[in-house]
């Protein structure tokens, strides 16, 4: 019996499906921590990591407003930049 199957999961698959959708993370960023961290920190380190680039997500929202393309930035002309 494999590790997650002992936390009643079928497989390591399904246990990222889970972390991304517990701290709402896009899966391939899960998938990229958990293959840099490695195995062994499945349980512990990634899910710490996720937690922190989640409210890392949030607290970039509220600080930075979104910049939204105007004419007078971004000029339709190429050679109309002053």
């Amino acid at each position: 019996m494999s590790c997650y199957e002992t936390k009643d999961y079928s497989n390591r698959r399904e246990y990222l499906d889970w972390l991304a959708e517990r701290y709402s993370v896009d899966r391939a960023d899960v998938v990229l921590l958990a293959s840099i961290l490695g195995i062994d920190q499945d349980f512990d380190g990634l899910p710490a990591a996720l937690a922190d680039l989640s409210a890392a997500k949030r607290s970039q929202r509220a600080v930075f407003q979104r910049i939204v393309p105007n004419e007078q930035n971004f000029p339709q002309n190429e050679g109309s930049f002053q």
